[in-house]
C-alpha cells in the first residue's frame, strides 16, 4: 500500500505546534508573568519573594506543576514552618509595644510619651495585630489547598497576584511592624537625655535602612 506524505498544511500545523510546545512555559499567554514596567516588576518580585521564598515564577511554576505534588507538600511545609515562626515574631512585637504603650518611661532616656513615638509605636502594634491575623488565617486556609488551585489561579492574574499578597502578607507585616516600632523607638530616644541612647538608635536605624536598602538594589 502506497504512502501518503503529508500536505503542506499539516507540516506546517506540526511545525507551529513543535514551536509552540518549545516554548517556555512563561511565555504562553495564558499563564502568569512578571510585570515588565521596573516599579511593577520590583513590586511583583517582591511579593514572590514574601510568599513563595523566590523571586522567579520560574520556580513557582515548576513547585504547582502537575505531578509534583511531593514537591508542592514539602513547600506547604517550609510555608506552614515560617508563618509559624512570623507569628512568634509578632507576638513579641505586640507584647513589647503593649508594654511601652501602657507604662510611662521610668526615666528620660527614652521617652516614648511623646506624640510622635507614641503614635508610631501604636502603629507598630496595629500592624503586628494584622500580621498575626493573616498568619493565623494563612494557616487555617492552606491547610488542606492542592497544587491545581495555584494552576487555575495562574489563568487569572489579578487572582493569582491578590492570592500570593495574601501568602506574603504575615511577612510583609511583621517585618512593616518592626521597622515602624525602632523608629519609634529612634524618636523616643532623640527626645530623651542620653546621647549615648541617641547614637545607638541612629546606628541602628543606619542598618535597619542600609538593609532594606540592599534588599530593594537585590530583588530589582
Amino acid at each position: 500500500m502506497r504512502k501518503h506524505s503529508p500536505g503542506p498544511a499539516a507540516a506546517a500545523s506540526a511545525a507551529l505546534l513543535a514551536q509552540a510546545t518549545a516554548l517556555p512555559i512563561l511565555e504562553h499567554p495564558n499563564l502568569i508573568h512578571l510585570p515588565k514596567r521596573r516599579i511593577s516588576k520590583v513590586l511583583a518580585s517582591i511579593i514572590c519573594l514574601l510568599a513563595m521564598g523566590t523571586t522567579s515564577l520560574d520556580r513557582v511554576i515548576e513547585i504547582t506543576g502537575a505531578g509534583r505534588e511531593v514537591d508542592f507538600q514539602k513547600f506547604k511545609e517550609t510555608l506552614f514552618a515560617r508563618v509559624s515562626n512570623v507569628n512568634v515574631v509578632s507576638g513579641l512585637i505586640l507584647a513589647t509595644t503593649a508594654a511601652f504603650l501602657s507604662t510611662n518611661p521610668p526615666t528620660e532616656i527614652l521617652d516614648w510619651n511623646r506624640e510622635v513615638p507614641y503614635d508610631l509605636l501604636l502603629a507598630a502594634f496595629c500592624i503586628a495585630f494584622l500580621g498575626a491575623g493573616s498568619g493565623i488565617f494563612l494557616l487555617f486556609a492552606l491547610s488542606d489547598v492542592q497544587s491545581v488551585a495555584f494552576r487555575n489561579l495562574m489563568h487569572k492574574p489579578w487572582r493569582f497576584w491578590c492570592a500570593l499578597y495574601l501568602i506574603g502578607s504575615p511577612s510583609l507585616y511583621v517585618g512593616t511592624s518592626g521597622a515602624v516600632a525602632i523608629t519609634g523607638l529612634g524618636w523616643a530616644a532623640w527626645e530623651g537625655t542620653s546621647w549615648v541612647a541617641k547614637a545607638g538608635v541612629a546606628a541602628t536605624l543606619g542598618l535597619t535602612a542600609f538593609t532594606m536598602g540592599t534588599f530593594f538594589f537585590v530583588v530589582s
